[in-house]
């Protein structure tokens, strides 16, 4: 269902796939293997989901951001929401710059 809205979105196939909650498993990527989907995962994953506020702040201070990081962020309650330009800002300091993931994959 979700690969149909999002073809729907873009106009397009989707190519990329996140596995729900990252766990790899054949039932999964077998049926994104056979649509011709590349499996992506994350590297930073700050726990939005579950924060509250200030959670979201403390464990940015805790993570260092490297080019080529994907972070993982749901943004689904407040506190992420309230969190999120502080997120991009810490990910973009020092000069990176942020890409889709597939210009990530061209690199």
């Amino acid at each position: 269902m979700a690969r149909w809205v999002l073809n729907r979105i873009l106009g397009e196939e989707c190519k990329l796939f996140r596995p729900p909650y990252g766990k790899l498993s054949l039932r999964n990527l077998i049926p994104a293997w056979a649509a011709g989907q590349q499996v992506v995962m994350w590297n930073v994953d700050l726990k939005d989901y579950r924060a509250s506020t200030g959670e979201v702040e403390a464990q940015l201070d805790r993570t260092s951001f490297s080019s080529g990081d994907i972070i993982l962020y749901h943004g689904i309650n407040e506190a992420a929401l309230t969190a999120l330009p502080s997120v991009i800002k810490a990910a973009l300091d020092k000069g990176r710059a942020a890409v889709t993931i597939s210009e990530l994959i061209r690199q």
